[in-house]
């Protein structure tokens, strides 16, 4: 029964941290803080009425109830690995862009600069041409 303890301790700790970093100055994104929260409310109704879990218990084959928290907190925990996969792919896809258009401008800019200084060049020599005459 002690170890249900340690769990439940673990969990508020953890939650606490949670309130902590939503109201602190340091925020994370909405989205990251509601899914955050729901998985800590997740947890600590599953910690403290662990009657609930002996169904999940019963339907997954795990032995007992710190197990099964166990059991759960590793799916929590694939799920939000995932999550942080899709995000730094998607910037990845993002940069990648970002790139693309920079060096596209940076192309522009310089077949922009080299027909400007040509003319400019054309102009002098008119100018010259212009002058010995």
């Amino acid at each position: 029964m002690i170890n249900v303890f340690i769990i439940i301790f673990a969990t508020i700790i953890l939650g606490l941290y949670i309130l902590y970093r939503i109201f602190s100055g340091k925020r994370l994104h909405v989205l990251y803080e509601i899914s955050l929260l729901k998985i800590y409310v997740l947890v600590m109704v599953l910690s403290l009425f662990p009657q609930i879990l002996e169904f999940i218990e019963l339907s997954v084959g795990v032995v007992n109830v710190v197990l099964a928290i166990l059991v759960i907190w590793i799916l929590v925990l694939f799920v939000v690995v995932f999550e942080m996969y899709r995000v730094v792919d998607f910037q990845r896809q993002e940069m990648t862009k970002l790139v693309r258009e920079v060096a596209f401008l940076k192309f522009e800019i310089k077949s922009n600069f080299k027909n400007d200084s040509s003319k400019s060049d054309s102009s002098k020599d008119e100018n010259k041409k212009s002058k010995h005459k």
